[in-house]
């Protein structure tokens, strides 16, 4: 069964802008030493649109060598035979799969989005999770549709939910309650697990992962009061991240940077890699978050941010 909270990568450049295997083994590595236990390889956070299919490929295989977790592979393409390669390539260093909405025919009909979902997983060798971002895709994986694919099509067992809102998350989980809905959105991580949700999916926690880690270990412990404080914590993270008014991709990999000395931080085109100011901003704000003595037990200290 698949547990949150869920990770999804950053996918390290090296300086020939190729895949750093190297660095994507040590980041994993990190993840792993910090609790972290289901991640996503070539998610959005991943930058899976500028991956070719071989690079997902090796990103996927660097996963499975090094990550003794819960493996999901977003295989997500407009076209059919694409995701079906995909799931093919991916099958055996993978748990689960993560697919999209077709992109670029916005506002598909539903029935049109159904078929898209049973043509890719009707014979799926793994389960997988729907995923609803309508903000890149164009198209709103509605509660109802989702009731409908988990009805008709085996592999399908419920939804990352990147919308953002609690209330979309939650009215999936009230039309299709055997799915496991999880809710991309750090500051709401407790509102949805006391609000029936299975847990949170991340792509901007990379740089904390100590703080959902702990939040849900307290919440399936039952002490509310110190999930309720780690909440609180954490969301200083989110306060930040919007005061520097810059791509969450970009400011998660200074900040993984900053705790991890060596990542790279290098982004794709069309987005924009941090300058040094930013690192520095980043790594000052992070020092003082991980020296607040709070909630949070942090896996070291301030001295780890350079």
């Amino acid at each position: 069964m698949l547990q949150g909270p869920i990770f999804a990568l950053l996918t390290p450049f090296a300086r020939d802008g190729s895949v750093d295997e190297g660095a994507l083994r040590a980041y994993l590595g990190f993840l792993a030493e910090r609790g972290v236990r289901t991640i996503i390889a070539n998610g959005t956070t991943g930058e899976f649109a500028s991956l070719s299919a071989e690079e997902r490929h090796a990103v996927l295989r660097v996963c499975r060598e090094a990550f003794t977790g819960t493996i999901i592979a977003n295989v997500s393409a407009c076209a059919v035979g694409d995701v079906r390669a995909l799931i093919a390539s991916g099958a055996d260093l993978c748990d689960a799969f993560l697919l999209l909405p077709p992109f670029y025919y916005a506002d598909a009909p539903e029935d049109g989005l159904l078929r898209f979902f049973e043509a890719c997983l009707h014979d799926a060798p793994r389960p997988a999770l729907l995923y609803d971002f309508p903000r890149h895709t164009g198209n709103v994986l509605t509660p109802g549709l989702l009731a409908r694919v988990v009805s008709a099509v085996g592999p399908a067992v419920g939804v990352k939910d990147s919308s953002g809102k609690l209330e979309n998350a939650r009215a999936k989980k009230e039309a299709a309650p055997e799915a496991r809905v999880f809710l991309g959105a750090d500051g709401l991580a407790l509102a949805a697990l006391r609000g029936g949700l299975d847990g949170s999916a991340t792509g901007a926690g990379n740089a904390i992962p100590e703080f959902l880690v702990q939040l849900a270990a307290s919440w399936s412990g039952g002490d509310a009061r110190k999930a309720e404080a780690i909440q609180a914590e954490g969301a200083l993270w989110g306060a930040v991240r919007r005061t520097l008014g810059v791509g969450e991709i970009t400011i998660t990999k200074a900040a993984v940077a900053c705790r991890l000395p060596g990542f790279p931080t290098a982004v794709r085109a069309p987005l924009a890699s941090p300058d040094a100011g930013l690192i520095e901003r980043v790594g000052g704000e992070l020092r003082a978050l991980l020296a607040g003595g709070g909630a949070i037990q942090w896996k070291e200290g301030p001295a780890s941010c350079p």
